[in-house]
């Protein structure tokens, strides 16, 4: 199987959540010596996948600061901004929740500081 069959397989793998099948088609890739910047993204997506976020946004973050193709330097932002995204839904749902919960229905004061 050349490369670019098994990263199509690793993507389809990954999209089944299929994590185990996934990792094993991801150390076939490094075995066949894929380019680091790519090896770095699949790594992350993996790992975005599976709840290892800080690793994801680190290997996301390297492949940013990389002299990567223009292609991979967008993966790698689509990959940080999936993130935030996540991060920030959240954080308002978090919020939505404390808001909701009676116990913190008290009377409060908000300081604003310049």
């Amino acid at each position: 199987m050349n490369i670019g069959n098994l990263i199509n397989l690793f993507e389809t793998q990954l999209n089944n959540k299929d994590y185990d099948a996934a990792s094993q088609t991801l150390k076939q890739l490094e075995s066949l010596s894929v380019d680091e910047i790519t090896a770095k993204l699949l790594t992350a997506q993996l790992y975005d996948c599976t709840d290892r976020t800080t690793e994801a946004e680190h290997l996301f973050r390297q492949v940013l600061k990389s002299s990567a193709p223009s292609s991979q330097i967008s993966k790698a932002r689509q990959g940080l901004k999936t993130i935030q995204d996540r991060e920030q839904n959240r954080r308002k749902a978090s919020i939505a929740l404390e808001m909701t919960d009676p116990q913190n229905q008290d009377e409060g004061l908000l300081l604003l500081f310049p």
